[in-house]
């Protein structure tokens, strides 16, 4: 079973999995964070919830836009913590379209 979702739901998804790791196969984190990079914690904040995240032993997918107004795809690369389970390389790249 996969768990995913979106925004917090996404960070949240990746949490839930690595809290219960005999449920769930994978995790898709689309766009997640805890909070937007325009809080004054969102980095504190949002690596302690990667890192959280990032103890599932499963195969987890973070994506994330250059041009996400609350969780771009640099801010999303500022908050990942040194870990060998959350790297840069999984961050995928795509081009939000701007509003």
């Amino acid at each position: 079973m996969l768990s995913a979702g979106t925004s917090r739901d996404g960070v949240l998804a990746v949490v839930h999995a690595a809290e219960r790791p005999d449920l769930f196969d994978g995790a898709v984190n689309f766009a997640g964070g805890w909070l937007g990079e325009g809080c004054e914690d969102s980095v504190a904040v949002n690596r302690s919830s990667f890192a959280h995240g990032g103890t599932f032993p499963g195969t987890t997918i973070w994506l994330y836009g250059d041009n996400d107004t609350f969780y771009s795809l640099t801010a999303a690369r500022i908050s990942t913590p040194s870990s060998p389970r959350v790297e840069p390389a999984l961050f995928a790249s795509s081009r939000a379209p701007r509003l």
